[in-house]
């Protein structure tokens, strides 16, 4: 067990409901996305399970490298799916960030200059439910009167990377 990644993580699953609609209250638009496997040592269970039965079946982090990884290729995805849609950060009503750590979020934000009103950070309230953090965090939102425009950003294990333009 590493204490130092055990008290990063909060415990939560996510479940999204996709269903066609005849009107402009929801869309998923463009997205991008990669990963880069060379990372991957970076932030992985080395061991356990059916390949490795012997290793560590605990999750191992270089919190410096991971962190460093995303906050270059967070705001690099950003500009990409800004470039393939043609629009600006201000044509966004959010950005919903994966909840890695508030130091990680606060570095993101600063770099992409968006001001704390439009950028959610929710990991304070769940820790960082990894996978699930995006869609809690679009949960959690406050109801608004109409849709809003968000900007998702993903990253993490592998290491990966991903930033969609969607309307709830």
């Amino acid at each position: 067990d590493d204490l130092s990644v055990r008290a990063l993580f909060g415990d939560g699953a996510a479940a999204t409901l996709i269903e066609a609609a005849n009107d402009n209250d929801g869309r998923i638009g463009a997205a991008v996305y990669g990963s880069d496997g060379s990372g991957a040592g970076r932030l992985i269970v080395p061991g356990g399970g059916a390949r490795e039965p012997g290793g560590s079946p605990h999750l191992f982090m270089d919190g410096a490298a991971v962190m460093a990884f995303a906050l270059k290729e967070g705001p690099a995805a950003v500009a990409r799916l800004l470039e393939q849609t043609g629009a600006s950060l201000d044509d966004f009503d959010l950005i919903v960030p994966h909840q890695a750590s508030r130091m990680v979020l606060d570095g993101l934000r600063r770099r992409l200059g968006v001001p704390p009103e439009r950028f959610v950070v929710d990991v304070e309230s769940m820790g960082n439910t990894v996978g699930a953090s995006i869609p809690i965090a679009l949960a959690r939102l406050p109801a608004a009167p109409a849709p809003r425009r968000i900007l998702i950003l993903g990253f993490g294990v592998g290491l990966s990377w991903a930033a969609a333009d969607i309307t709830l």
